[in-house]
């Protein structure tokens, strides 16, 4: 079977195909053909939509624990700031080591859920685009 993207990207390649049919069949007069076609353009763009918004949701609700991670780094810190007063240098060392990787962490996912927030909205303009079009096509 397909990945989601796999059959998100396949979705959007049969809208395009879909929409190239009807428009030939719209210059060749069949008007009741262009118009199933247009329609199945529609209901593609619309199902690519739903997987693009749920897209976009997702990298959202990354950032958002992403954000909500970094009061552990925070803590962290907090706790090193405790181990040093204590003069337990080792430890306080190896808390902020923690910390620091956790805050690298925490950066490198908030990136990807940024790019994929991104790239969801983008997937939903395209395909609302694409059933603009096919309405154009009917109308």
């Amino acid at each position: 079977g397909l990945t989601e993207f796999e059959a998100t990207e396949d979705r959007k390649r049969q809208v395009v195909e879909y929409q190239t049919q009807a428009r030939a069949a719209l210059a060749n007069g069949e008007l009741e053909l262009a118009r199933q076609l247009a329609q199945k353009a529609m209901d593609l763009a619309s199902q690519v939509a739903s997987a693009q918004t749920s897209e976009a949701k997702r990298g959202e609700e990354a950032r958002k624990a992403s954000e909500q991670a970094a009061s552990q780094v925070t803590q962290l810190e907090a706790q090193s700031r405790d181990a040093y007063r204590r003069q337990e240098y080792a430890q306080a060392d190896a808390l902020m080591r923690q910390a620091d990787a956790l805050r690298t962490e925490l950066a490198a996912k908030g990136k990807a859920a940024d790019t994929q927030a991104a790239q969801g909205k983008q997937g939903v303009a395209d395909a609302i685009d694409r059933i603009r079009q096919s309405e154009d096509i009917l109308n």
